[in-house]
């Protein structure tokens, strides 16, 4: 392999919805040469997802384009929650006969996450951090397993920060500035930015499936229907709308269903539909046929969705703690963002960019041209430089 030629292995506990495409973009570089080892298989085939309450088989390949294997588990059980439920240790002869230049770890979740930290160590193999927590998520932790983690991702050669809010939790670790590099989170732009493309023809027809007014604007959550997403919030503003012709798409299942459809019914709220689960392929449809999207959780590490949402140009309205402000989500320019819970400042801003068509335009036009530098190429150029700047310190 030619010495600008870098090996890099990326260690997760499964395969993921996000990652998989990213990991074929990433496989696709001609400087870098990738493989993915996994803690479990858990997600290549239909399994119970207890955030969905139901059942999820994902409809796009999760290991197509890139080199993968999925690690032997000691644990016999196929279950994710728990720091000794993943426990790999043929890890160490795979890193050793790999000859990695760089090991991506996410986090230190799981027993095999920090075995690859001592492994590397004794292999004297590079090895980064990518965790995606920032300061504004409530904890819950001791002073003794903050200093663990402390002490963990500070033996990491570097961390790899997601955001600023992410670049602040590292310094709070304890990490020195020069180890800290910046690669954001990124969706698939391509296929949501092309995929939610559609006619007018297509949109009214689409609309029609729903019994949606052609003329009617929708407002569209996306996200697991969690306590900590607070869709309550959105259902309580959105029924103090100053017009009563907006609807109000939701997509998700999950331990608040129930909840939110006695809600509906106990304040016998109209133009609520909901879709339930969608996945990857037919999804990008409904952003389609979207007018504004809405994220009003309590705490994200970043929000992906927000990043699908602006792909097919719809201005973003979330509460202040999600960890995307400010890289993408720019108050004023490409969303509006309130304080949590605070549901009349939340119905204010979709008041706002209902009955303002201008408005509405520009903060959609805004969002699709910002989030078109958030792409799967910035990713790779990103890792590419690291892989340079710390080879030549080396």
């Amino acid at each position: 392999m030619a010495s600008n030629n870098y090996k890099i292995a990326i260690l997760n506990s499964h395969p993921i919805q996000y990652f998989g495409p990213l990991y074929k973009h990433i496989n696709s570089h001609d400087k870098i040469n990738l493989t993915v080892y996994y803690y479990s298989d858990f997600g290549l085939k239909a399994y119970f997802d207890k955030g969905f309450g139901r059942e999820i088989q994902w409809d796009r390949d999760l290991t197509d384009g890139y080199e993968y294997k999925i690690l032997p588990n000691v644990r016999k059980k196929n279950e994710l929650k728990g720091f000794l439920k993943l426990i790999n240790p043929a890890l160490f002869r795979e890193l050793k006969q790999g000859q990695f230049d760089a090991v991506i770890i996410h986090g230190t979740n799981y027993f095999t996450d920090v075995f690859a930290i001592f492994c590397c160590k004794l292999l004297g193999v590079q090895i980064f951090m990518r965790r995606s927590m920032h300061l504004q998520i409530k904890r819950s932790r001791s002073i003794f397993k903050e200093w663990i983690i402390s002490f963990l991702t500070k033996m990491c050669d570097g961390c790899l920060s997601i955001s600023e809010r992410n670049t602040a939790y590292f310094r709070f670790l304890g990490v020195s500035e020069d180890k800290i590099h910046y690669i954001p989170h990124v969706v698939d732009n391509n296929h949501f930015v092309n995929s939610s493309k559609i006619s007018k023809s297509q949109k009214e027809k689409l609309k029609s499936r729903y019994a949606i007014p052609k003329e009617a604007k929708v407002i569209l959550y996306v996200a697991k229907l969690q306590k900590i997403k607070r869709p309550l919030d959105l259902l309580e503003a959105f029924r103090n709308l100053s017009s009563a012709s907006n609807y109000l798409l939701i997509v998700g299942t999950g331990e608040e269903e129930e909840n939110i459809k006695s809600f509906i019914r106990n304040h016998n709220i109209q133009n609520v539909i909901l879709l339930g689960f969608i996945n990857q392929q037919e999804l990008p449809l409904i952003y389609g046929i979207s007018d504004v999207f809405v994220l009003p959780s309590e705490t994200e590490t970043w929000g992906l969705v927000i990043n699908e949402a602006m792909c097919a140009g719809l201005p973003v309205v979330t509460s202040s703690v999600i960890g995307a402000v400010p890289e993408i989500v720019k108050h004023g320019e490409t969303a509006f963002t309130y304080e949590t819970g605070d549901v009349n400042q939340l119905a204010s801003y979709l008041d706002q960019l209902l009955e303002d068509n201008e408005l509405r335009q520009r903060m959609s036009e805004n969002a699709l041209t910002f989030i078109s530098g958030y792409n799967y190429e910035l990713f790779s150029e990103r890792l590419l430089n690291i892989m340079e700047h710390v080879t030549k310190e080396r």
